[in-house]
């Protein structure tokens, strides 16, 4: 992988295009963004000869046929599996919406290493189990080797939407160690597209955030990111959140001046099934930082093992036998994951495409 950095990216003349993009006959070229849901978005990593073309764009390198195959056939699989998901019982659903998640995040594991193959990814979900709860929101997971650190370490960090319609920013972050104990409770906590489901299930608000409205990266020894907030907000709150005591009051709006450590937690709003707005948020622990990509990987296979290791406790659920106060979560999630996982997906390959991490330039320091 190559070595990235906090930045933004604005497509300009000379820029490298947006692929899986491919000549036609005639001169005209198809674009993933062109494409209207959100599986057509992905539906170029299904043709053989895209996937080749977007890889040689990203990495530099001729992608042999056995590799080009395992990609589209990942990506054909994971649309299928949430094809088949829509139509399951609820006994069944989140089992087979997980492993389309999971297909999918084997597919970008894959196309976003040079070196990546399906025999060079790790066995195993890369997330255990512990001891299951009578409250769901207790049931406790374990980082392991496996699919989820490989597909961490592929994705790099966040490809987010800050200022325009489109995936316009992308933010490092650490890779998450073997060993690191993650709570159901805490991760869908980071899910502010459902705020009311989360209180219905926890009877708690979830953990207070900010709406960020701009990130700058400026030049400098070190370099700083300044990052600006709908509203205002104590100097405690940023502190919490970034670990630095100076913020500066603009308008309607703050700024926090941070070095590029530590860096904040980040939550994906959703709007339905539309991508809305980017919430900053205290981290789950000291050195665990999640992409709204892990946080949707991490959450659909919680509710697959609860479906598949405790299926009369899953069934309460929607059959009104008690502890059933998850249900407009569950319900909600499994509704709205299938645009979400594929929309998110899509805007970090698109953003991947269009963006050299390492050599395109920091934008310009905000003006006073």
């Amino acid at each position: 992988m190559r070595e990235r950095s906090t930045t933004s990216c604005v497509e300009s003349e000379g820029a490298r295009p947006t692929v899986p993009r491919t000549a036609c006959d005639d001169g005209c070229a198809r674009d993933v963004r062109q494409m209207a849901d959100e599986f057509n978005r992905l539906r170029g990593f299904e043709s053989r000869e895209l996937v080749v073309a977007y890889f040689d764009g990203l990495h530099g390198r001729n992608l042999n046929a056995a590799r080009a195959r395992s990609i589209v056939s990942s990506f054909r699989q994971g649309r299928m599996l949430f094809e088949n998901a829509a139509n399951a019982e609820p006994f069944a659903r989140p089992i087979t919406q997980y492993y389309g998640v999971s297909a999918l995040a084997r597919g970008l594991a894959i196309v976003l290493n040079p070196d990546g193959s399906e025999d060079s990814l790790s066995r195993g979900h890369g997330l255990k189990v512990g001891a299951f709860a009578d409250d769901a929101t207790d049931l406790e997971m374990q980082v392991s080797k496996g699919l989820f650190t490989d597909f961490g370490s592929a994705l790099g960090g966040a490809t987010l939407r800050v200022r325009t319609a489109g995936p316009d920013w992308y933010l490092p972050l650490p890779d998450i160690e073997p060993t690191t104990a993650l709570r159901l409770g805490a991760v869908v906590a980071l899910l502010p597209g459902l705020t009311r489901e989360h209180r219905q299930w926890t009877g708690a608000d979830q953990p207070p955030g900010f709406t960020l409205s701009a990130v700058t990266r400026s030049d400098g020894d070190p370099a700083q990111v300044e990052w600006k907030f709908d509203g205002k907000h104590s100097d405690d709150e940023l502190h919490r959140l970034f670990g630095v005591t100076d913020a500066e009051t603009r308008g309607n709006g703050v700024i926090a001046t941070a070095e590029d450590q530590p860096v904040p937690q980040l939550a994906q709003g959703f709007v339905f099934d539309k991508i809305g707005n980017v919430t900053l948020r205290g981290p789950l622990a000291p050195d665990v930082r999640l992409s709204p990509l892990q946080v949707l990987f991490i959450v659909s296979f919680a509710l697959s093992m609860l479906a598949r290791y405790r299926p009369s406790q899953w069934m309460s659920v929607f059959g009104g036998g008690g502890n059933d106060r998850m249900f407009p979560f569950v319900r909600s999630f499994l509704e709205f994951n299938p645009s979400w996982f594929p929309q998110l997906a899509a805007d970090h390959l698109q953003f991947a495409a269009q963006c050299d991490y390492s050599m395109i330039p920091n934008t310009q320091p905000v003006n006073d």
